[in-house]
């Protein structure tokens, strides 16, 4: 007997990977689209060739849309009772969140800022918008009791960083060794998601 979830798993394996991480991108930078303005973007975007592969159905889009912005139970994050240590690794990307989304999102979760931190403190050069995605994405997939062995593995090479670290993290992939990070999770300096 399949199980509903065991069966969205399956569905989900469908849906190619970049436009999973696409709606999941904009689900959280435009936090203020529905789900449909979402659907009508990628479409948009196929349409241009910006994405390989078309998108799924409105249904489908509408269901990664409100996985993405489930609720997170750790209560909103704030300086009264944020630990000391956290709060300048945590206020910066508050701050470029704010203006990435343009005032969409103007708060962080404790959950949220926890990952926040600890991403900061082993990586104080990883990207500021970049660690708010990965702690929303990080947080999805513990609740989810789903790996996180990809971006633990990509932090710890440091691939940005620089050419010999990003070779041997790209021989690292390609041997098998650790998953690749979901592409649309690496955002540019100017705010814009890259593709490599």
């Amino acid at each position: 007997m399949t199980t509903q979830k065991g069966a969205q798993r399956r569905q989900r394996r469908r849906i190619s990977g970049e436009i999973e991480d696409r709606i999941a991108v904009l689900a959280q930078r435009e936090p203020r689209w529905s789900a449909g303005q979402i659907y009508e973007q990628l479409l948009l975007e196929y349409d241009e060739n910006k994405l390989k592969t078309p998108p799924p159905s409105k249904r489908t889009v509408e269901r990664i849309v409100k996985e993405w912005r489930g609720v997170d139970l750790t209560g909103p994050w704030n300086l009264y009772t944020a630990a000391p240590e956290d709060v300048p690794l945590v206020l910066p990307v508050l701050a470029a969140v704010i203006n990435w989304t343009q005032g969409a999102i103007t708060s962080l979760t404790n959950g949220e800022a926890r990952i926040i931190a600890n991403i900061r403190s082993v990586a104080p050069d990883f990207g500021l918008v970049d660690s708010f995605l990965w702690a929303r994405l990080y947080r999805r997939r513990i609740e989810n009791n789903e790996p996180t062995d990809d971006f633990d593995a990509y932090l710890s090479y440091a691939p940005w960083r620089n050419a010999e670290r990003h070779g041997a993290y790209q021989r690292a992939v390609m041997l098998g060794w650790v998953r690749p990070v979901p592409r649309a999770f690496i955002v540019n300096d100017d705010g814009e998601v890259t593709t490599s």
